[in-house]
């Protein structure tokens, strides 16, 4: 297989001396890249962009060095004669234009002063492109022309990818000059127009920038798309020549030390910090803020208070040019890190304290929960005194806010981070992708499901499929629930009742119905009776929600409806005769009403499709579509985190079966496959069922088994776990096993949840779980023996290699066929067939 060719692009990084966190980012990424090449199958090319085209770099030519050290020395001089030139000029003007300006006003002074050295990097080398290269745009590509070279790449078959680090000048334009803020919005509206997909920092940032998109560009619709990574906590521009200064070391002899690390300007919001300092030296008590950045925009008001402050140099102190070795010794010898920004893209400073194992003390924003979680300390930023007296408790009773301990933490290496980028890049580049005008409005589209917090899979998967499929259409929501929570839905799509739609149904052009096997659907079958729509058949056994609708009273009558109408008066009369209804209940699908009311049937399996064959004959099902169950790809699975957490050791190999045990998840047969093993005799081998026990007498068979055997310590069911405990066992398993028999059509996503982890997956050919690839999961036949299941555990016991090989593919299956993108491409195509046809 060829190698895909990736270029980053790192020119504002590359040509200047800036140390914030963009080009840590950059820095790092490309530093990185490299050393993932073989893993990714692609070969990485560091490029910057000049005279309108990508040219490659590997080290700073000589005019690069000479101008940034002549940066440095100009800025050294500035900053000592500032005083002299403050009286004399409109100096914050001034400096407000060149902090604008200044990367393309350099580039111009700088072109011209080394005019000959320029031109050895005009003839540098010309990149041709071709179909199926990737140019990653990582840098603050608005503060230099790049457009005219992103076009020629593009019309060579070039797919460009950007780094959205933030798009604060655009969403929050109070914080920056107005120069800034017109700048960036000519390079966003460009980045529209020509960027394939968008990789942001953060997931917070991510949705902050599909929800800007879809708003601005209401006659754009987004067929590409976006991800997100997380970035690396380790400093990395440390040279063995930078010391610390006698200054810094005399601090922490003095004085308990806070910090604050980042740009001085509005956003970053150290006004509020100075506010809380001064209550806080009210008290009398001798505490030190030290303010570590350089000065940024609109930031002169700021910067006269620090230096008039009465405690300037004394309890507060202000570092413009602090070297990474420097911000390590404050990440380790102060008393916490603060934190009051407004806004982030990230919060780079956060993962690095949290590294250095420094207290952290932030603003309770949206983005530092997502990227401080449980390890930080949050205040309310709209009041002062919520800080300043958490300082005061600390500094009276010398306890820090609890928290949980950062050394469970997973902060992530920038090798962490450079791969999620890179897997990222490779999900996102495999599709048709960017932004497709659109021919009209989207046609409007009702969707009835259950939703969360409603605890069904049906529910967490509208919320995952429904912001892919809001790309083709304008959505409304029905449901007959009290709330939903899951914000994208609340803030993008109008909820309604079901009974609002049933008198306003004319309004939709397109319906979407989602059935399932539980009394959460039970509202949709009078809805499908006045309203036709498209039905996506979750499960195609339908008897177990008509039976409680029959027994609640919700529907008398309507079971022996169901199976007259589906099955035919013999199995209606079944109804009455029989001792134990539950067991007819659980042979008939009862479902036909459904499918015959229905405009069109999805489903998510070929199994699905050879029932109702069974059901009700040959060719029945010809016209359904058949689209994978969506899986959001998994990332930053932190393994070693989980095991700790879980308690298993370094060398334990964990084999987990997920799900609710039972007769139908041949527990037992599994059980026995163990005790037949070699695994069994084996100390480090570990097998745990993840889920509730069966409450009758198979539950306690199992139970009797594993005592029996005295393997207690080594086998166990968990009972019922949390969505965050479930994840935890599927990062820390080593192989799943996943047997089931007596499908009823619905589809495992628990199998999907398993391959997404990357685990090397047992399986047996049962249900819709035949269909999934061969090469993916071990897959033993339906009606498996003993030692099939031995062998296959034993193979993936002894051979990591097959446990890699079988994990890898697994993956890459998730990530393409079961991508939320391209499953929502299915959906509208088969939806807009239907509809044309009717």
């Amino acid at each position: 297989m060829s190698q895909t060719r990736v270029f980053l692009e790192c020119t504002g990084t590359w040509e200047g001396d800036l140390n914030t966190g963009i080009q840590r980012v950059v820095r790092n990424i490309v530093k990185e890249a490299p050393g993932l090449a073989e893993e990714f199958n692609v070969k990485t090319v560091a490029v910057i962009a000049r005279f309108n085209r990508f040219c490659p770099v590997k080290k700073k030519t000589l005019a690069a060095l000479f101008k940034s050290i002549c940066l440095r020395f100009l800025k050294n001089v500035y900053h000592k004669l500032r005083p002299f030139f403050r009286r004399l000029l409109p100096i914050v003007k001034i400096e407000d234009f060149f902090i604008s300006y200044c990367g393309r006003f350099l580039s111009i002074v700088f072109s011209v002063i080394f005019f000959p050295l320029t031109l050895i990097l005009y003839f540098r080398p010309k990149i041709d492109f071709h179909k199926g290269d990737i140019i990653l745009l990582l840098d603050s590509s608005w503060t230099y022309p790049i457009w005219q070279a992103v076009k020629k790449a593009k019309n060579n078959g070039a797919t460009i990818g950007l780094i959205v680090h933030d798009i604060f000048p655009i969403t929050q334009p109070s914080f920056f000059p107005l120069s800034i803020i017109k700048r960036f919005n000519v390079w966003f509206e460009q980045a529209v127009q020509h960027v394939d997909f968008f990789i942001n920092v953060s997931k917070t940032s991510q949705l902050e920038l599909q929800k800007y998109i879809r708003e601005i560009y209401p006659r754009y619709m987004i067929s590409g798309h976006f991800g997100f990574f997380t970035l690396g906590c380790s400093l990395d521009n440390i040279s063995s020549n930078n010391d610390i200064n006698n200054q810094i070391k005399g601090l922490f002899q003095r004085k308990d030390i806070y910090i604050t690390v980042g740009t001085i300007e509005p956003r970053k919001n150290h006004k509020y910090l100075l506010d809380v300092f001064d209550l806080v030296w009210r008290q009398q008590l001798n505490v030190t803020l030290c303010i570590i950045g350089k000065k940024g925009w609109l930031s002169e008001q700021i910067m006269e208070r620090i230096r008039k402050h009465s405690l300037f140099k004394k309890n507060l102190f202000m570092f413009s040019n602090l070297s990474d070795i420097g911000l390590i010794y404050f990440y380790q010898h102060s008393r916490a890190l603060l934190s009051a920004s407004f806004a982030e893209g990230f919060g780079l400073p956060i993962v690095e304290a949290l590294h250095y194992g420094l207290p952290v003390l932030i603003s309770d924003t949206p983005i530092y929960r997502e990227v401080g979680k449980d390890f930080c300390a949050y205040f309310d930023i709209s009041n002062p005194i919520s800080l300043a007296k958490i300082i005061i408790d600390i500094e009276t009773t010398g306890k820090l806010p609890k928290v949980k301990d950062n050394n469970e933490y997973r902060l992530p290496t920038w090798k962490d981070s450079c791969r999620d980028l890179f897997t990222q890049v490779r999900i996102l580049s495999r599709s048709q992708i960017g932004l497709v005008e659109k021919l009209t409005n989207r046609p409007k589209l009702a969707y009835i499901s259950p939703l969360p917090p409603k605890r069904s899979g049906i529910s967490d998967y509208s919320s995952e499929l429904l912001p892919e499929l809001s790309r083709h259409y304008a959505i409304d929501v029905i449901v007959e629930q009290d709330s939903v929570s899951d914000p994208w839905i609340r803030a993008n799509c109008p909820l309604r009742r079901s009974a609002w739609f049933k008198r306003h149904a004319d309004n939709y052009d397109r319906v979407l119905y989602h059935f399932g096997n539980s009394p959460f659907h039970q509202h949709m079958f009078s809805l499908l009776d006045r309203v036709p729509g498209v039905v996506v058949l979750h499960d195609f056994f339908l008897s177990s929600v008509v039976a409680h609708m029959d027994v609640t009273g919700y529907h008398p009558g309507f079971l022996s409806e169901a199976f007259y109408q589906s099955h035919g008066y013999s199995v209606a009369q079944q109804r009455f005769r029989a001792s134990e209804i539950a067991e007819v209940v659980r042979r008939y699908p009862c479902n036909l009403g459904v499918l015959q009311k229905a405009l069109g049937i999805v489903v998510h399996s070929e199994n699905s499709r050879l029932l109702a064959n069974h059901w009700y004959g040959e060719g029945v099902a010809d016209n359904w579509a058949v689209i994978p169950l969506l899986c959001v790809p998994a990332f930053n699975i932190d393994r070693v985190g989980a095991r700790r957490k879980l308690k298993f050791g370094d060398n334990d190999f964990v084999v987990c079966s997920f799900g609710l045990l039972g007769p139908a998840k041949l527990n037992q047969q599994l059980l026995d496959g163990w005790f037949a093993s070699a695994l069994a005799q084996n100390v480090n081998c570990v097998l745990v069922f993840v889920g509730q026990n069966e409450s009758g007498e198979y539950g306690a068979q199992l139970l009797k088994t594993i005592k029996e055997n005295g393997l207690h310590q080594r086998i166990f069911i968990t009972g019922w776990v949390s969505s965050d405990i479930y994840l935890r066992y599927l990062a820390a398993a080593d192989v799943a096993v996943q047997l089931r028999t007596l499908s009823r059509g619905e589809t495992s996503k628990t199998v999907l949840d398993c391959m997404n982890y990357g685990l090397a997956t047992i399986v047996n050919a049962n249900g819709s779980v035949a269909d999934l690839p061969d090469d993916g999961i071990w897959k033993l036949p339906d009606e498996f023996v003993e030692d099939d299941l031995v062998g296959a555990l034993e193979t993936l016991w002894r051979e990591p290699s097959r446990r890699q090989q079988l994990s890898a593919r697994a993956r890459e299956i998730i990530f393409t066929h079961h991508a939320p993108q391209s499953c929502a491409d299915q959906y509208s195509q088969f939806i807009e067939r239907i509809y044309q046809a009717a």
